[in-house]
């Protein structure tokens, strides 16, 4: 994964979930703000349990809805 033109390295869990949003994104789910309001709130949640490198870079930088 890139953030900022930077690889990121996620650990598996982490790297799973995205990988579970980016098989929905040609899905009516990516469309719906609520899903993707409580989906990165929940993946937030991962990756505060499973931290990449650049964790706090990563959190700082990005905005939840």
């Amino acid at each position: 994964m890139l953030h900022t033109g930077k690889p990121v390295n996620l650990s598996e869990e982490a790297e799973e979930v995205a990988g579970f949003y980016g098989a929905l994104l040609e899905t009516p789910h990516a469309e719906d703000a609520v899903f993707n309001k409580n989906f990165f709130k929940d993946w937030l949640e991962v990756l505060k349990r499973y931290p990449p490198v650049c964790f706090f870079v990563f959190l700082f930088s990005c905005t939840v809805n």
